[in-house]
């Protein structure tokens, strides 16, 4: 897939930026973007292993190791509604079924980053938060997008919408994939003024590929690979 440019609008796949897309006017109400963003607390009574297939990742994208013919597996409670965020306008339309914890994991550090790279670039109030969510080049691309954003005095607003397709795992939990389907209809570039930037690369819809990698304990994104589609 091509990776959206840095000054594209939200090209969540490709350039960190991207990632962004976007939200609200920068006057909207909402917590800035130096304060933590706000997820659902997840304590497992297991912790199931995902079975890996030949490459090391997960057989089965969406299903945890109890609908793969685990009976003794949990799998984790969560919904798109509890990971969705109504003061900036992010919402996450669908995630797949029956996750393990581990899948969980993935999914809530995936969340952190899209919601958080969002507000950064509706509110244009600070990246300290947010850098630390990310490495390489889509650390690169998106302080690139973020310095962009500041010079020319404009910011996203409006409303961004992401499916979660699917979440592979790999067998040491070391690495994972994400696959997401974003909705950017209802989300532009806008001058203080409020008047759209007209120089923005328009985009409706947007699959995108995410690899993520666990440094120190942590689970980074590290790459961003995205391309237009008709329809979420």
């Amino acid at each position: 897939m091509s990776a959206s440019s840095a000054s594209s609008p939200r090209g969540l796949a490709v350039a960190a930026a991207a990632a962004l897309a976007a939200s609200l006017v920068a006057c909207s109400s909402g917590q800035n973007a130096g304060s933590e963003a706000s997820l659902p607390s997840y304590n497992p009574s297991a912790n199931p292993s995902a079975t890996a297939g030949p490459s090391g990742v997960p057989a089965s994208t969406g299903a945890s190791s109890a609908a793969s013919g685990d009976s003794t597996a949990a799998a984790a409670t969560i919904t798109a509604e509890e990971l969705s965020q109504p003061d900036i306008e992010y919402t996450v339309t669908g995630i797949p079924e029956e996750l393990s914890a581990e899948q969980v994991e993935v999914l809530k550090a995936y969340v952190t980053y899209d919601a958080r790279t969002w507000k950064g670039a509706r509110e244009v109030s600070g990246i300290e938060s947010i850098e630390p969510l990310m490495s390489g080049t889509v650390l690169d691309n998106y302080r690139s997008l973020y310095n962009e954003l500041q010079s020319s005095g404009t910011h996203y607003e409006g409303s961004y919408a992401v499916e979660i397709l699917s979440i592979e795992v790999a067998q040491d939990g070391d690495a994972a994939t994400v696959q997401t389907c974003n909705d950017h209809t209802r989300t532009k570039r806008v001058a203080e003024t409020g008047q759209e930037d007209q120089n923005t690369e328009k985009r409706a819809y947007e699959l995108a590929h995410i690899t993520m990698n666990k440094i120190e304990g942590k689970l980074l994104v590290l790459s961003v690979d995205a391309g237009p589609v008709e329809t979420c």
